[in-house]
């Protein structure tokens, strides 16, 4: 049991370290190193930290600044299922190899909109979300709405940089309609499947596509199956994001030109050739696309002067 635990783990990680699955990571590491060059202490909140597979990358990037490393620390913040305290051990280790002082709060929660991350006055934070708000969950009662409170408590941190990256960004699988979510569920990830077939089978990875095969699985059975705060899948358009952050008073950044380039390198050099690979912006949203669909939506935000 344990071999096939670190089996699945080892495959997992393998998947999250593919370059196509890494561009969201790419656009926010742009977006972080625009704006802390000069930062002394450097605090990134991160809801969602799963393995931390998006910061060595950022981490090593900061050591190697010509006036030093700065300070760092993050806080991860995931689903009790998670061992977000492994994840910090490993990211501390990590970043001693590259010379940076890093501390890490771990925190497990199944309400992240009640969490509430130890900042200090004198850090620069970000505040990161890498396609996890789907896992917000969604109440019809609007003054205790979880997704409207998760905002305001991001807001109430004033971070220098707010950052959320969006998967199935022009799907609405948080409906308390069963028809509109199977329906919903059927579209896609159908489109979801096909995107990585053609991703993994062309890196000839049919492990990793096996596995992708299992997790959509247990996606579609979680959609349509489960219901209250059993289901823990609830994706949401890119647009219905966008309204939440405006009102609890974000302003969104433009993308710079530099940041679609990089983006644009790491998308469309998965393609080989394949032209169902799409790119585009929308209202500073930038989009990534498979056919007809938006897959993945990115885009910054700061507290509004």
């Amino acid at each position: 049991m344990v071999k096939g635990i670190r089996e699945r783990h080892s495959v997992h990680v393998r998947l999250l370290n593919l370059p196509s699955f890494r561009v969201t990571q790419r656009f926010a590491a742009c977006n972080i190193f625009n704006v802390c060059q000069d930062a002394k202490r450097i605090h990134i909140v991160d809801y969602g930290i799963q393995y931390g597979c998006q910061w060595p990358h950022v981490i090593k990037a900061l050591s190697q600044r010509p006036q030093g490393p700065p300070a760092m620390k993050i806080t991860g913040i995931d689903l009790p299922r998670v061992d977000v305290k492994e994840t910090g051990r490993n990211l501390v280790e990590f970043a001693k190899s590259c010379g940076v002082s890093l501390d890490f709060d771990a925190i497990t929660s199944t309400s992240w909109e009640l969490v509430q991350p130890k900042t200090h006055v004198e850090d620069l934070l970000i505040v990161n979300c890498n396609l996890r708000l789907r896992h917000l969950r969604e109440d019809g009662s609007v003054g205790n709405n979880p997704r409207k409170l998760f905002f305001e408590r991001v807001y109430s941190l004033k971070p220098d940089l707010f950052i959320q990256c969006v998967l199935d960004a022009t799907s609405n699988l948080s409906s308390p309609f069963f028809i509109q979510r199977f329906e919903g569920a059927l579209d896609t990830l159908f489109t979801r499947m096909e995107l990585f077939e053609t991703l993994l089978l062309q890196e000839d990875m049919p492990e990793e596509y096996d596995f992708m095969g299992n997790i959509i699985a247990k996606v579609i059975m979680d959609v349509v199956a489960l219901e209250g705060v059993e289901r823990i899948e609830r994706a949401n358009s890119y647009r219905s994001w966008d309204s939440r952050a405006r009102r609890a008073g974000f302003e969104l950044l433009p993308v710079r030109p530099e940041t679609i380039e990089v983006v644009k390198d790491v998308w469309c050099s998965s393609s080989k050739l394949n032209n169902n690979f799409k790119l585009g912006v929308d209202g500073h949203w930038l989009l990534l696309g498979w056919k007809e669909s938006i897959v993945f939506a990115m885009s910054a935000w700061r507290t509004s002067k």
